[in-house]
Parts: structure tokens; sequence; C-alpha cells
């Protein structure tokens, strides 16, 4: 066998090593690159259409279908929620929907009849937020003048796997940059019944007496102009 001559050898182990390196970079290059937002999936836009249609006609038991709202029960509530009795979690499940639904027909004519743009907002483990917001300002003027324009308005969904398909595990809402904040009012609730009490109350006693602070209770009191420009204090429920 004749031997390489000398400097062909290296030269030829450098190219091979070039040309494994040259499609390593490039895989690298699209691997670093900055990726756009996540492309919304057509089941979790429909969830969203479908709870905001139902809502959009009062449809109330129908937008319930699309919400799991034990979950979020569950979520908040722990131990007090798993080792209640099943007539306890039956009336706050539908205090939780008395609760959703009063919020949204106090935010009705905030995308009740508007075109909703819907996008991924960020994963969280498992679970999904995305956005929905009208696609044009809300109150933009038509006519040239300088009318005072009503506050931004979102919904942020958080979308958790169900099946096939997913489920509203928790609703949040933006008023002009401030958001609600729901996560706060179970333990407000709670901890306003257990001053009438003298200590935490079960899960029986929170169903029963829940109504009794809801009425003074607010979470975050945001003064949230209404269309007309008037502020009227919106109240943030989950």
């Amino acid at each position: 066998m004749r031997p390489w001559p000398p400097g062909v050898r290296t030269r030829f182990k450098g190219s091979r090593l070039a040309g494994l390196a040259n499609p390593l970079i490039a895989l690298c290059i699209l691997a670093c690159a900055p990726r756009g937002p996540e492309a919304l999936p057509d089941s979790a836009r429909w969830v969203i259409e479908g709870v905001e249609q139902a809502l959009a006609r009062r449809d109330f038991v129908a937008a319930h279908g699309y919400v799991d709202f034990r979950f979020r029960l569950e979520e908040s509530l722990d131990e007090l929620w798993r080792g209640g009795p099943e007539a306890a979690r039956e009336d706050l499940v539908k205090r939780l929907e008395e609760m959703f639904d009063e919020t949204s027909e106090a935010q009705r004519e905030r995308y009740v009849g508007k075109p909703m743009m819907r996008q991924v907002q960020r994963r969280q483990g498992r679970h999904l937020w995305v956005v929905s917001k009208p696609a044009t300002p809300d109150g933009e003027p038509s006519d040239g003048q300088n009318q005072k324009r009503s506050k931004s308005f979102a919904w942020h969904y958080r979308l958790t796997p169900r099946g096939t398909s997913w489920a509203i595990t928790q609703r949040e809402y933006l008023v002009d940059g401030m958001p609600s904040d729901s996560t706060r009012f179970w333990p407000m609730a709670r901890n306003q019944i257990a001053e009438k009490f003298g200590r935490q109350p079960t899960l029986s006693e929170l169903a029963a007496n829940l109504s009794t602070v809801t009425g003074t209770m607010r979470i975050r009191r945001l003064k949230v102009p209404e269309l007309n420009g008037s502020g009227n204090p919106a109240q943030t429920t989950p």
C-alpha cells in the first residue's frame, strides 16, 4: 500500500471533519433561532369559541359544559375540598357557576358581538394559557372626532387537557392592563368566615356561609370605566 504524500492525509481528514461540522452548525442555528408564538390548537380554539358564543346568547348551562369547576375548587381548597361531603361540594360548584356567570355578564359589552382574536400566551406544565381579545380596539372613533376611547379588554383562559379536548380551569380578565386575580378569592372567603367562627370553617360551613361574605368582599376593586366613560368598580370573581 502506497503511503499518503506529506500533508495529503491531514487535508483529507480536515475536509471530512468540516463536512460533518457544517450540518451540525446548521442544526444548532435552527434550534437556537427565536421561534414565533405557538399556534393555537384547533381543539382549544373550539372550546373558547364555544364558551364565548354560549355566554353571548346567555346559554349559561351550555357555557358551564366547557368549564371544570370541580378542578378549580379542588385546586383552591385542597384537603378541605377532598375531605368534605358531596352535598357541600355541589353547593360550592353551584356558587362558582353563579360567580362565573356574574363576571361574564359584567363584562358583556366588552366582548359580545365583537370579532375576537385568540392566541397562545404561554404553557404552564400541562396547562395552556390563551388570550382572547377584541380584534379591533373597543370604542375606536369612526367619524374622526376626538372621542374618548374605552379601555382595552381581554379574557385570559387556562386550559387543561380533558380527554381528547380541553377544559377551562381558570379564567381571568384584563382591563386596560389591570388583571383580575381569582386565586385570592377562596383564602379571603375562608378567613372572613373563620373570623366569625373563631376557627377555620369546614367545607359545609364554607358552603353555607359563603353568601354572607361575597356581597361585601372584593378581591380587587378596579376602577373600570363603563363604555360611556363613567366609572364603575368591577368585581373580580373566579
